[in-house]
């Protein structure tokens, strides 16, 4: 007989102790999963703490690496070496091999040189500008190979060139641009571009860079054969959204004091506007002289670019110059003179450590007897063991470290530059002493003849 209890019924004692038996089973399992999710809660926790204590550890790992080898002076050592790697590519033949032997690790990625001094280690990369060598690594030695380019698997189509017609001159350009040389076949190609900030302190862009770039050519082995340089000053127009009433403008970032410019920007935005005249004219070049006084910098405006620094890179295309014509001529001849490899001449740094002045591993400095390939000569009116270098003024570049020198003779035929100032005896100083310093002709002889290796400048 059925009986009937709170609603439930049991057909037998056998099915009611189930149903008993069942409800407890169903209790237990209950409390199980609560358990298990509060114990899933528990190691999730867990998991999150582990993963903020690797970030953290990693964050300081990172930053503790970032001090030392600022400390030890390793990035610049690092940076120093790809510059340099960068000049020699820039200046070898195709078909040129280098051997190196050093302990760092030296990459090619893209056209970037990258510097490591370790498999573990983030390493410097400087961009070449280039594309045409092969680094690879045999043995104990990297080996350059120059002429040996490694392209994108996707081709890339260049650009047309504008139609050859009365307002497309030909090698392109606009028909109003003032050039100096031969515009048809060129081995050495630069651009004039006038670059200003809020203020537009740039007055006489086409008379300083006309002054300038023939300087340039007069003082090199492009002398003796003018047609292979060809030197553009463009005509006053606007050529893009960063150009304003024929100059190129450099925004002024908003954490800087006003009228203070970092010069990564002045440089950066200065190659903006030379590949926004190179889109519309068709006319490639190989450096942009800027014509500036931005990037001139006083002590507050100095200390604030070392607290904020540009994030821009610095386009090694691009070579300063100066608002004032025999200021301008005197820095592009020096810059690009330390593009093609040359080295300072206003100190001596013999023997001194610091990573800084130095090539390399060899122990080198920029500048002094032992700075290849314009070393200071006794033969050439530099003895540094003689009075061509004191003590330098406090202040001055390396003063407390160095020497400071009046550098080699210059070519003794080139225009004076500085004539107002004092001659070291009596006689004026290559252009890779310092400017300001003394009067200025020319590069020495050394200094001319090592220009004659390097393929832009080869008649």
């Amino acid at each position: 007989m059925n009986r009937e209890k709170k609603g439930v019924v049991f057909s037998s004692a056998k099915k009611s102790f189930g149903f008993l038996a069942s409800r407890k089973s169903l209790d237990f399992h209950d409390l199980k999963f609560k358990n298990l999710r509060n114990k899933r809660g528990g190691d999730n926790l867990l998991m999150k703490q582990i993963i903020v204590l690797i970030v953290i550890f990693a964050l300081l790992a990172a930053l503790l690496y970032f001090l030392v080898t600022m400390g030890s002076g390793e990035l610049v050592k690092k940076e120093i070496t790809a510059k340099q790697l960068c000049v020699i590519i820039t200046g070898a033949e195709n078909g040129t091999v280098i051997n190196l032997t050093s302990n760092l690790i030296i990459e090619k990625n893209g056209q970037n040189i990258v510097v490591k001094k370790s498999t573990m280690d983030f390493g410097y990369s400087y961009d070449c500008n280039t594309n045409n060598f092969e680094i690879k690594k045999e043995n104990a030695n990297t080996i350059i190979r120059i002429g040996e380019q490694i392209t994108d698997s996707t081709p890339v189509n260049p650009p047309s060139p504008p139609p050859q017609d009365d307002k497309n001159p030909p090698g392109g350009g606009s028909p109003g641009d003032h050039n100096i040389g031969d515009s048809t076949n060129p081995s050495l190609t630069v651009i004039a571009i006038p670059i200003i900030g809020k203020v537009d302190d740039v007055q006489n862009f086409e008379e300083t860079a006309k002054f300038a770039l023939n300087y340039y050519v007069e003082v090199t082995p492009l002398s003796e054969c003018k047609n292979k340089f060809l030197g553009i000053i463009p005509e006053k127009k606007d050529y893009g959204s960063h150009w304003k009433n024929g100059k190129c403008i450099v925004p002024h970032p908003s954490y800087l004091p006003e009228g203070c410019y970092d010069y990564r920007d002045v440089a950066y935005y200065g190659k903006i506007c030379a590949d926004e005249y190179k889109k519309v004219t068709g006319r490639n070049y190989d450096f942009i002289m800027g014509i500036e006084s931005i990037s001139g910098q006083d002590e507050e405006c100095s200390k604030a670019t070392e607290r904020h620094p540009s994030k821009n890179p610095y386009p090694s295309q691009f070579v300063p110059a100066d608002n004032r014509k025999e200021t301008a001529a005197q820095i592009f001849a020096h810059e690009i003179g330390h593009t093609f490899g040359l080295n300072d001449q206003y100190c001596d740094c013999t023997g001194v450590t610091l990573d800084k002045l130095n090539i390399g591993d060899n122990g080198d400095s920029y500048c002094g007897p032992k700075a290849e390939p314009n070393p200071l000569k006794k033969e050439l009116g530099c003895d540094p063991n003689g009075p061509c270098c004191n003590s330098l003024p406090k202040g001055s570049p390396y003063s407390n470290k160095c020497k400071d020198c009046w550098g080699n003779y210059g070519d003794g035929k080139s225009i004076i530059l500085f004539s107002s100032l004092s001659s070291a005896e009596g006689k004026p100083r290559s252009i890779m002493t310092s400017a300001g310093f003394y009067p200025i002709q020319g590069y020495s002889t050394e200094e001319y003849q090592y220009l004659k290796t390097q393929n832009k400048l080869k008649c």
